[in-house]
C-alpha cells in the first residue's frame, strides 16, 4: 500500500476530561402545541430499533429496554421491515393466549407470531408533518385507536410516534384522552385538567 500521496493529519492533546457526543434525545417535557417533530422517533437521529422475526419474546423485551423504546421494527431475512412489535404485544395477552392455543411454552414463542404485519400499521407522510403539532398527532392516534404510527418519507421508513412516548414527555397519561377526546380542543381540555 502506497501512502506517499497522503499527509498526516494535525492532532491535538487533551488538556482535561471530555464528553462524549450524545445521540439527539427527545425533550424530556413537550407541549401539545409543540411541533410534531419534537415526539418523533427519526431515524436519521436515531437507530431504527429493529428485531429479526425469529427471536424471543424475551429478547424483545431486552431490545427494547435497550433501545428504550416501546416499539421494535420486525425485520425479514433480507433485513426488510415486514411489521412492527410492541411492549404491549409481548407482554399482554397475546403472548398468554398463543401459549394455550398452542401449548408451547412462552419462551418458544418468536417475535413473528405476536407481531403486528406492515399492512396493518398506519403511515403518515413525513409532508404532512411540516406543520403538524403534538394534539395532531395525539387526534391521528386516537381517530384511528392506535398507539403506534409509522412515518415514511420518499417511500422510506423515516420513524414512528408512539402513543406512551408521548404520554411521558406530556407527563400525562394520554391513554384515557385517546379514546375519549373528540377535537384538539379537548385534547387541550384533557391534557390541562
Amino acid at each position: 500500500m502506497n501512502t506517499g500521496n497522503y499527509h498526516a493529519l494535525t492532532t491535538v492533546t487533551l488538556e482535561g476530561p471530555c464528553l462524549p457526543t450524545q445521540p439527539i434525545e427527545l425533550p424530556p417535557i413537550i407541549h401539545i402545541n409543540d411541533p410534531a417533530t419534537a415526539t418523533f422517533v427519526d431515524f436519521e437521529r436515531h437507530r431504527p430499533p429493529t428485531i429479526p422475526t425469529y427471536r424471543s419474546l424475551g429478547d424483545a423485551r431486552a431490545e427494547m429496554e435497550l433501545f428504550n423504546l416501546p416499539v421494535l421494527l420486525v425485520t425479514d431475512i433480507d433485513k426488510h421491515v415486514i411489521g412492527i412489535v410492541t411492549s404491549e404485544d409481548i407482554l399482554g395477552e397475546k403472548p398468554v393466549k398463543l401459549s394455550q392455543e398452542k401449548r408451547i411454552p412462552r419462551s418458544e414463542i418468536e417475535v413473528e407470531m405476536v407481531m403486528t404485519p406492515l399492512r396493518e400499521v398506519p403511515v403518515i407522510d413525513a409532508q404532512d408533518l411540516i406543520h403538524a403539532k403534538v394534539g395532531h398527532v395525539i387526534q391521528t392516534l386516537r381517530e384511528l385507536n392506535q398507539h403506534t404510527v409509522l412515518v415514511i418519507k420518499a417511500n422510506q421508513l423515516q420513524g414512528f410516534f408512539s402513543a406512551s412516548i408521548i404520554s411521558n414527555q406530556l407527563d400525562s397519561v394520554i391513554a384515557d384522552v385517546l379514546s375519549n377526546a373528540l377535537s384538539i380542543a379537548q385534547l387541550q381540555r384533557d391534557l390541562h385538567a
